[in-house]
């Protein structure tokens, strides 16, 4: 596997430098002369690193391929992580790591993996499985969570996201019972319609983005998208933004609290409700009925990045910059798209059936 440079090595790259600055003052004892050129490397190590990451990210779309890595096996859910990503594959009971410069390792799980969050402020895996429950992975260990152990109320675990505080939040409902579960690490807490503003246990698409949570599920009348947001005390307040009797499914957000919600009823399309509460229609990228949007994810510049099955073409995404939807070149990748993840320097990363390709905005 090529080598590739990982995102965000600059924090790496300090730790190493001053590792090594302390090393040879406790061995040789320097004096404070000696300390001179040293100084004067670190400044221009400082200068270098900051000219190569620039403060606004270009306008232009790319769809031109940087980087394809081969995967062991056709990806379905993939996760990036600061140190390289996790991957799983179809009806398989594994996980897939690969660091960035290439080694790789699996770790069998108990059931078939159907979802994967990395939560980055502890370093830790959660894997939503099919019939095991949750699995939390630490270096090599997976504990997991289940109805025999936990409050969760269903052994599959498909839809979840991470806070900016590492909390996991869970959508899951069995037989009118459920809805939205938060778990900080150690216990777990129930949001249902008895004690928030829930009127159903159905919920269809879960999204974390600053310090907010965002979730659609099912309303009185069509379907509800409601804003949570955690207050001083500690508790959390619930917002209903979005209700007017369409149907809501995947979630994004970006991170300007711009909310993107699929709606598939009485057509197909996306709605942009921006922080203002200003609501606006974005009209699909191409009329008719013969695709279906299936997840949404934004860059860091805001942009919307929309995967798609086509039924009547080999179109698989297309990227929406606020004004306009550009298309990727047809047929690419060649054998289908599953997930979109954006690394710290703005490149997406596309999982496929063949591969991740990798391309630089």
């Amino acid at each position: 596997m090529p080598k590739l440079k990982a995102p965000g090595l600059r924090g790496r790259r300090f730790s190493n430098f001053f590792f090594l600055l302390r090393f040879n003052i406790f061995k040789e004892k320097t004096k404070m002369k000696t300390l001179i050129p040293f100084l004067f490397l670190f400044i221009a190590f400082v200068s270098c690193e900051r000219n190569e990451i620039p403060e606004d990210f270009s306008p232009e779309i790319s769809f031109e391929v940087s980087q394809f890595i081969e995967t062991q096996i056709p990806v379905l859910n993939f996760e990036l992580t600061p140190n390289g990503f996790y991957y799983s594959g179809y009806e398989e009971p594994r996980i897939y790591f690969s660091t960035f410069s290439g080694d790789t390792m699996s770790i069998k799980t108990e059931s078939e993996v159907k979802s994967l969050v990395y939560d980055r402020r502890f370093r830790k895996l959660y894997i939503g499985t099919k019939s095991s429950g949750l699995g939390v992975l630490k270096g090599n260990t997976i504990t997991y969570f289940s109805p025999d152990n936990s409050i969760l109320p269903r052994y599959v675990i498909a839809r979840m996201d991470v806070d900016s505080e590492g909390n996991l939040w869970i959508a899951s409902a069995k037989n009118g019972e459920g809805g939205l579960y938060r778990f900080d690490g150690n216990e777990f807490v129930h949001f249902s319609t008895d004690n928030s503003l829930l009127t159903s246990d159905l919920i269809y698409g879960i999204c974390c983005r600053n310090a907010s949570v965002y979730i659609s599920g099912k309303g009185i009348d069509g379907h509800t998208v409601f804003r949570i947001d955690k207050t001083e005390k500690g508790e959390y307040s619930w917002e209903e933004i979005l209700s007017d009797g369409e149907y809501y499914h995947e979630i994004a957000a970006d991170e300007n609290d711009n909310v993107y919600v699929i709606f598939r009823v009485p057509a197909e399309g996306i709605i942009k409700l921006s922080a203002d509460g200003t609501k606006n229609i974005i009209t699909p990228d191409r009329k008719g009925d013969g695709f279906v949007y299936t997840k949404l994810i934004t860059d860091k510049r805001g942009y919307l990045w929309a995967n798609k099955i086509s039924l009547v073409s080999s179109e698989h995404f297309s990227v929406y910059d606020g004004k306009n939807w550009h298309p990727a070149p047809t047929a690419f990748p060649e054998n289908g798209l599953e997930s979109i993840d954006v690394d710290e320097n703005n490149n997406i990363w596309l999982a496929s059936y063949s591969g991740i390709y990798i391309l630089n905005q």
